[in-house]
């Protein structure tokens, strides 16, 4: 009953979807830090996405250095992002900062 005969999880990472379809929305929320080979893992996600499609990513926002050094991101870090064939916007909200990639 419910979600359970349309749902199925996989372990995957940002560099290996384990999916062979293309998805609408992609968002990672409070991991980026964390990504290994991040540049990659951008132009990854990114051809896993439909026309019109969009990657969210969430993180708290360390331009003022507020947090831990390997917690959060500088806007410097998103500046120099650009990925073929997307647009990119970067806001600040709430103590956050939130990239957006749109195809």
């Amino acid at each position: 009953m419910g979600l359970t005969s349309r749902t199925e999880l996989k372990l995957g990472s940002s560099r290996s979807v384990p999916f062979d379809f293309k998805f609408d929305a992609i968002v990672s929320s409070f991991s980026y830090h964390h990504w290994k080979e991040r540049d990659n893992s951008l132009v990854n996600l990114a051809s896993h996405l439909n026309d019109g499609g969009f990657i969210s990513i969430y993180e708290f926002n360390n331009t003022s250095r507020r947090y831990r050094s390997s917690h959060g991101i500088d806007e410097k870090e998103w500046a120099p992002i650009e990925i073929e064939g997307l647009s990119k916007s970067i806001i600040q909200k709430n103590g956050l900062i939130i990239l957006t990639l749109k195809k």
